[in-house]
């Protein structure tokens, strides 16, 4: 790098939401360690002007780039730049972005992991991400020999003017013709309010006849659904660490071609949208409501059997014949699900994570957590929170 000034990078980004914003703290990770580069942040614009940009003298850029024109006008600014959107398919610029093949296995899963056989997606058919999205889920049900996925897809996700009362009408009658109980994926968290609004107008139940997960985990937009929803996180504070330790070696080694770097998503947070077990048995959906329930206790099998009126041979029968598994297994698949949503929050250590579930002591958690996952729980955490890392590793929860 021959320019004898500090490096000058410009953030575009969506600040609004939740996705924006954690690309950004991502950035502010990366360039903490860099006090010499000044980073200035703005919010997306529509368009991209490339004399008003020029103006600002960049040295090197992270965007959020939404179209073909965004593509072209910043790639004729001959600095580096790195794409943080996944808006379009095979960017002419290096991007990083979410891995959303499997974003979309994930949710297939969870809803599968929730004994539902039934499944649908709403998204977006102009943005790539969801057609990714769309496709992971479907692979995944296919895989899982599951009936085929409907699909409905609403314009302009992007865009945060109101849905018209028209294409509302048009969700809620779609709702209606649905099997039940179906899992619902949606694109993205303002999809998933909007799905939540239609079942309350379509008088569908939530959790019990659908249930709902949505992408981003974003409080700007949960807040106003009519219950609590689920939602796949997305590391977006890796995206952004990565966007920006490329960009910086861009910037010091230019003439790299363009890449693609992916990165998993994040967690689940499960809310009530998708707390239900789809099953026939009442007993057997007693029971899991009860573990459900007590997941931050330790929780024995015959204690379970009292709880819902039954001896613990009875209750197994009923296990295995509705679930084709053990009462016992069971609730250690509910136990290391909280703990997997609960390893990716950095102010709280394993042992409070051990005793928050249920674990008699941090050495049984050790231990169970190495015999589901084949790895010890510090470190499945460092490949969780270290934002420099690559890739981490993919664990399906225990059967």
């Amino acid at each position: 790098m021959s320019k004898l000034t500090p490096p000058r990078i410009i953030a575009f980004l969506q600040l609004d939401i939740e996705y924006g914003r954690g690309i950004l703290q991502g950035i502010a990770q990366h360039f903490q360690q860099h006090p010499e580069i000044t980073v200035l942040k703005f919010m997306r614009p529509p368009t991209y002007r490339r004399e008003a940009i020029l103006r600002l003298a960049p040295d090197g850029i992270i965007a959020q780039i939404a179209s073909r024109e965004d593509e072209r006008v910043l790639n004729s600014l001959a600095v580096p730049v790195v794409n943080v959107s996944g808006r379009l398919r095979h960017s002419a610029l290096t991007t990083v972005n979410s891995d959303d093949l499997s974003v979309g296995q994930l949710a297939l899963n969870h809803f599968h992991g929730r004994h539902l056989r039934n499944f649908a997606y709403v998204g977006d058919r102009t943005h790539a991400a969801s057609r990714l999205r769309w496709t992971g889920f479907q692979q995944a049900a296919q895989r899982l020999g599951a009936t085929p996925v409907q699909r409905y897809f609403l314009p302009h996700e992007e865009s945060d003017s109101p849905y018209s009362e028209r294409l509302r009408r048009g969700l809620v009658t779609w709702l209606r013709q649905l099997p039940q109980p179906i899992g619902i994926f949606c694109f993205t968290d303002r999809v998933a309010v909007e799905v939540a609004e239609a079942c309350e107008r379509a008088r569908r139940r939530v959790p019990e006849q659908v249930a709902i997960l949505g992408t981003g985990n974003d409080a700007t937009r949960l807040d106003f659904a009519h219950v609590e929803v689920s939602s796949i996180q997305l590391n977006t504070t890796r995206i952004g660490h990565l966007a920006a330790e490329t960009l910086h070696s861009l910037i010091r080694h230019p003439g790299q071609s363009p890449a693609e770097i992916l990165v998993d998503p994040l967690r689940i947070s499960i809310r009530r949208s998708t707390d239900r077990f789809a099953v026939d048995d009442e007993l057997v959906a007693g029971a899991l409501d009860h573990i459900m329930a007590h997941v931050g206790n330790p929780v024995y099998v015959t204690e379970i059997a009292r709880a819902v009126g039954v001896s613990r041979r009875s209750l197994e029968l009923h296990f295995q014949r509705t679930l084709g598994t053990s009462v016992y297994a069971q609730v250690q698949r509910v136990r290391f699900e909280r703990v997997l949503e609960l390893m990716t929050d950095p102010a709280m250590s394993l042992d409070a994570i051990a005793y928050s579930t249920g674990f008699g002591s941090a050495a049984a958690f050790s231990t169970m957590f190495r015999r589901h996952f084949k790895l010890a729980p510090s470190l499945y955490r460092q490949g969780l929170l270290t934002p420099a890392a690559r890739a981490a590793p993919r664990y399906s929860a225990p059967a």
